[in-house]
């Protein structure tokens, strides 16, 4: 529940069951499916909340950079060959 704004958001989940043996229950280990820092800062999480060995991170991180040369370069194309 977004506590802002008191309304439910649907959040897609990415990970796995684990079976814990001695208390006789599962686990689930997982991250939510996201591509972009503003999204995941819409469903009121921020990258510290992410683990550092979470590939999510390395996606948000690597759309945040993309993102910062497309505005550098001022949106200008470059070819290759």
């Amino acid at each position: 529940m977004n506590y802002i704004t008191g309304t439910f958001q649907r959040m897609h989940l990415v990970g796995h069951m684990v079976h814990l043996a001695e208390s006789d229950s599962i686990m689930f280990l997982g991250s939510p499916m996201v591509g972009e820092l503003d999204e995941l800062m819409g469903k009121g999480i921020y990258l510290s909340d992410i683990p550092f060995h979470d590939a999510t991170r390395d996606v948000v991180l690597m759309s945040e950079q993309t993102k910062a040369q497309v505005r550098v370069l001022g949106g200008t194309r470059v070819s290759i060959g």
